[in-house]
């Protein structure tokens, strides 16, 4: 069999970086099965994946990595053209699956096209959240605001959006949390409590 090399690093930007250098390194010395399990945080756009997994992650003490950041930082490696990547969703898969391959433990929130195209081998071995958003509720949240995704008709387009997404990756997560009458604080309480549980379990079968 072939050898392959490990995963290159990924960096993220100041906007999703959380540690310094040894951002990805984790803390933990193998006995600490919190430390050695990534939690990916998926929703359709407007659902709120990045708010809701930085106070996660600020909660859990977890370094928080925002797709957008990191996946930013390769799509336009050359000033800004996007003329290097291609725009099928396979870079930002890539990079999902680059983040999971590291060691340590980090809270990484997605949503978009990451949602859109992940499948369930892409993220085999992390704890996957799904916050649950009806499309009605999205944009009642917008207002007035356009949303870079969703563009001038947000309610078509999530629409469209949903019966795209794959039902298996929902069907995957290890938590679906509704976030349609929920404040950001409350459901990433409900994460916390759930992610607890998930590594007592851990814990108790080792």
């Amino acid at each position: 069999m072939e050898a392959t090399s490990p995963p290159e690093p990924v960096r993220p930007t100041e906007r999703g970086r959380s540690g310094d250098a040894d951002w990805l390194a984790g803390t933990g010395d193998g006995t600490d099965p919190d430390r050695h399990v990534h939690m990916v945080v998926l929703g359709p756009p407007g659902a709120g994946s990045s708010t809701v997994g930085r106070m996660v992650a600020h909660e859990l003490h977890r370094p928080y990595v925002d797709h957008d950041s990191v996946a930013g930082l390769d799509r336009d490696p050359g000033g800004g053209d996007g003329s290097g990547v291609d725009d099928d969703g396979t870079h930002d898969i890539e990079v999902l699956r680059r983040v999971l391959a590291t060691h340590g433990s980090v809270v990484y929130g997605a949503g978009g096209r990451v949602a859109e195209q992940v499948r369930p081998d892409d993220v085999a071995g992390a704890y996957l959240v799904w916050l649950d958003a009806s499309p009605e509720v999205v944009v009642d949240r917008l207002g007035d605001r356009e949303h870079p995704v969703l563009g001038p008709d947000p309610l078509s387009a999530l629409r469209d959006y949903v019966a795209r997404v794959d039902p298996t990756i929902r069907e995957r997560a290890d938590l679906t949390v509704s976030v349609d009458d929920v404040e950001p604080a409350v459901a990433t309480e409900r994460i916390r409590q759930a992610w607890r549980r998930h590594v007592d379990e851990i814990e108790s079968a080792s």
